[in-house]
């Protein structure tokens, strides 16, 4: 019984730990985005040429 209680916490605390390094990891890399800038008006179908968007 004791044991299976020490199974069930240790895959919480993997759990928590694994999330825990994703969000560091996604977080601390710095990465920026920012859009392009269009100087002049295009038409939407010049910027995406398929007919089917």
């Amino acid at each position: 019984m004791r044991r299976k209680r020490y199974v069930w916490l240790k895959s919480i605390l993997v759990a928590i730990l694994v999330f825990g390094s994703g969000v560091w990891i996604n977080t601390s890399n710095g990465t920026n985005a920012q859009a392009a800038t269009i100087t002049q008006d295009t038409p939407v179908n010049q910027i995406f040429t398929d007919t089917a968007l």
